[in-house]
């Protein structure tokens, strides 16, 4: 849902977008999505919060220690170890997701320029 999609918008933008115009198909597709816990839902804050800030290159780089240092700093939020583990995994699951994604990707324009 977070992955972004050609024109710079994630598909959650796009499905949102589409379902306050009535889609009723974004709209299933997005009540579908399971809520965050109330208890973590900060987590995910932070998490958007920090990723917001990371740096780009060839795509998206990995949020750092030094990066959750820096937001803890400017922000003042001291989170306990098991939110920035919180933090660490959505992360991490992000950054899968959009690995197998551009695998995806690479492999459909690979089997495109293969002429049989």
């Amino acid at each position: 849902m977070q992955a972004v999609q050609g024109d710079g918008r994630t598909k959650f933008e796009h499905l949102k977008g589409l379902a306050e115009q009535g889609n009723a198909i974004a709209r299933a597709e997005l009540d579908a999505i399971p809520p965050i816990p109330p208890a973590a839902r900060h987590v995910w804050e932070w998490f958007e919060d920090i990723g917001r800030r990371r740096t780009v290159g060839f795509g998206p780089s990995a949020i750092t220690w030094q990066d959750i240092a820096a937001w803890c700093h400017v922000t003042g939020n001291q989170p306990q170890p098991w939110e920035v583990r919180g933090i660490c995994r959505i992360d991490d699951t992000l950054m899968r997701v959009r690995a197998e994604e551009q695998a995806a990707k690479d492999r459909a324009a690979q089997q495109k320029g293969v002429k049989r």
